[in-house]
């Protein structure tokens, strides 16, 4: 299932249907009938990036490798170590390099929006920083750099409002799912205080005690 524009919920035909028409419309067609389309000659290739090692990630390639191939895209599974993919500049790591057309990987993310620039910013693409999408948009950096320095949360959350618009309908990443994670604790345990920012669960630690 997906989303228009609009918020309605479509089913996969209907975006399998959307996503060639709009190729169709782009100028890739199957002319020679062999499922991939091409255009001015050439096939319509793409590649698709992750860390190795990670089963999830793998797997979860050859799925969106069939996807694409149902709309005509030759999707070709192109994977690096760790110190490879996520390498400094100077290593000639692969995304802030940019050395890649899709890539699959996971990201931390606190709860509140102030660190966006990072991430979309034009002021922060690599080497200059982790917008590794290379999203430029000028509107969206302006309002990234404006919620950083408003304290009002109600205008903070029209400027994040609108942020988030751009970044939906620019839709330089796709998130696929959001992971749960779960931690055990004793009921005897006392003071444990779970925390949603990077800092982890045990920030409190030394608050905690055993009841008898």
């Amino acid at each position: 299932m997906g989303q228009d524009k609009a918020g309605i919920l479509l089913d996969g035909e209907t975006l399998v249907a959307r996503a060639a028409a709009l190729l169709a419309e782009a100028g890739w067609v199957d002319r020679d009938g062999d499922g991939i389309r091409e255009k001015n000659g050439a096939p319509l290739a793409l590649s698709i990036s992750a860390m190795t090692g990670n089963v999830n990630r793998e797997r979860t390639e050859m799925v969106l490798r069939e996807q694409y191939r149902g709309i005509g895209v030759d999707l070709a599974i192109r994977n690096y170590t760790p110190g490879e993919l996520y390498a400094s500049w100077d290593e000639g790591g692969v995304l802030r390099r940019g050395t890649y057309d899709i890539a699959l990987y996971a990201v931390l993310t606190p709860p509140d929006p102030s660190n966006k620039d990072g991430t979309y910013s034009e002021g922060f693409i690599p080497p200059k920083g982790q917008n590794f999408t290379r999203i430029r948009n000028e509107r969206l950096s302006r309002l990234l750099a404006d919620g950083n320095r408003t304290v009002v949360f109600a205008e903070r959350k029209r400027i994040y409002d609108e942020a988030a618009a751009i970044v939906a309908d620019e839709a330089p990443v796709i998130p696929l799912l959001w992971v749960t994670q779960l931690d055990v604790m004793p009921q005897a345990l006392v003071n444990y205080r779970p925390n949603p920012t990077q800092s982890g669960d045990t920030w409190n630690a030394n608050e905690w005690w055993l009841k008898k």
